[in-house]
């Protein structure tokens, strides 16, 4: 965490799960201070009988809690909010009026090698939005083919091969 505070990171994001969450968070809150936004990633581990347990973690000041349920337990979702209340998501994070940072990172921190030609590099804490056509970026042909694995081609349902 404290690397990549240094690095220019202006958040943490803590993943949780049940057993392993409130004494982590706490943690966290207390090592990083009450001025870096902490948010909390369950991946779809907690169930609606959570609920409560899950609203203990209001006191750490919560950025915001990220697939505390699967998607389609909307009951399970709608009743934690009653209680506590890359280069698309570069792109959506731009936008005016965007108050809450994207789940974004510099490319170094998930690939070893990126298939676009320019990736995102943490400056100042900010990754710089693509300017070009579309989502901004191009593919590094020659990367992609050397990473690449399998190639399946799929045909338009109800057309001849």
């Amino acid at each position: 965490m404290e690397g990549y505070l240094a690095e220019g990171y202006r958040r943490i994001k803590v993943k949780i799960q049940p057993g392993w969450d409130v004494e982590v968070v706490a943690a966290v809150r207390e090592r990083c201070g009450d001025d870096v936004p902490l948010q909390i990633d369950a991946n779809t581990a907690y169930r609606l009988g959570d609920a409560r347990h899950l609203s203990r973690l209001d006191g750490f000041a919560l950025l915001l809690v990220e697939q505390p349920f699967p998607a389609e337990q909307l009951r399970a979702h709608a009743e934690l909010a009653r209680r506590i209340g890359r280069a698309a998501n570069v792109a959506l994070a731009a936008l005016p009026g965007m108050t809450l940072p994207g789940d974004v990172s510099a490319s170094a921190r998930f690939y070893a090698t990126d298939v676009i030609t320019a990736p995102f590099v943490m400056e100042d804490g900010h990754l710089r939005v693509p300017d070009g056509p579309g989502l901004g970026v191009e593919v590094d042909h020659a990367v992609l083919e050397e990473v690449t694995t399998t190639v399946r081609t799929v045909r338009p349902h109800g057309r001849a091969a």
